[in-house]
């Protein structure tokens, strides 16, 4: 199973109506908010907010629930990315127990 992919719908900022399919992936693995720079690792919790005023307002703003988005388990096979449907520990066990069927159909 490859890390967890975290919801690329919205960021967790602006009522969430910043589409985070719009960010990039950086060198460390976060991936980072095109709107406002905020970074999310694979599991969904926010690394950074740029605009905090210092370390102390950006870990506890960092640390809130409020700033987090919801990751979902991922696997890498037959050269696509994966990504279940849900989220949560049950959903990353049966993640991890199955491979992705490709079906054929024949005509």
């Amino acid at each position: 199973m490859g890390r967890a992919l975290p919801d690329l719908t919205y960021c967790a900022h602006q009522f969430r109506l910043a589409p985070l399919s719009e960010g990039r992936i950086e060198a460390d693995g976060t991936l980072q908010c095109s709107y406002h720079s905020w970074r999310f690792d694979s599991s969904g919790r926010c690394t950074d907010i740029p605009q905090a005023l210092d370390a102390k307002a950006k870990a506890v703003a960092c640390a809130s629930s409020r700033s987090c988005v919801t990751a979902y388990p991922t696997q890498q096979q037959y050269g696509l990315i994966w990504a279940w449907s849900s989220a949560g520990p049950a959903a990353a066990a049966q993640a991890a127990e199955r491979r992705p069927a490709i079906v054929c159909i024949c005509i």
